[in-house]
């Protein structure tokens, strides 16, 4: 006799089968084009000739299973505190306090600073890898990279990815991770500011 998990995983993969794969692929190429926003999917959803509701339910599904396989894959320190960040983050209401501080100042260097000529950098260009990193702090669909600036900053990120996995910063995570379940509450009245670059009041 099967189980309830059993089922109930049997009947979410029903679901998700009623969603043709054309309006998958769809959907998902207007996501990456217009940025992954409740409005974008549900207007993206409502264009669509089958029941919105369904395509809609089909990505909320999909995005839970993704987070699920990665809680399940990454089990390091550094990932359990993200975890951890972000969760504090949702019960904090961090996402209506900030405004985007960091990538407005990202936005003022790509217009208003001067760059090298990406000839003098071996075809990479600046303005595009700091527009990339701007779109990412605010979620706006990202536009293609050339080569040689795709390259520049999959060095960076490995780079970062390299300095965050190490034994010094796995132990800095724990003690920030104590911090984060120690503190219950966040009061951002006094000082608004914290929340976009202190959020977890690890400075105080």
């Amino acid at each position: 006799m099967e189980d309830d998990t059993e089922t109930d995983s049997k009947t979410n993969i029903k679901k998700a089968d009623t969603v043709s794969i054309h309006t998958k692929r769809t959907v998902l190429a207007y996501l990456k084009e217009h940025g992954c926003t409740s409005a974008t999917l549900e207007a993206t959803a409502r264009a669509r000739r089958q029941d919105p509701k369904e395509v809609i339910d089909y990505v909320c599904r999909s995005y839970e299973q993704a987070e699920q396989r990665v809680n399940e894959e990454c089990e390091t320190d550094s990932f359990v505190s993200i975890i951890q960040w972000l969760q504090l983050m949702k019960k904090a209401k961090l996402p209506e306090r900030c405004h985007y501080e960091q990538a407005y100042a990202l936005n003022a260097i790509v217009h208003h600073e001067a760059h090298p000529e990406p000839a003098e950098l071996g075809g990479i260009n600046m303005r595009e890898a700091y527009s990339f990193l701007e779109n990412a702090l605010t979620g706006h669909p990202q536009k293609k990279l050339d080569a040689a600036t795709s390259r520049f900053l999959l060095h960076e990120f490995e780079l970062l990815i390299d300095e965050a996995n190490n034994e010094e910063s796995e132990d800095e995570a724990r003690k920030m991770a104590e911090k984060l379940i120690d503190r219950e509450h966040y009061d951002y009245a006094e000082r608004p500011d914290k929340a976009s670059f202190d959020p977890f009041l690890l400075d105080d």
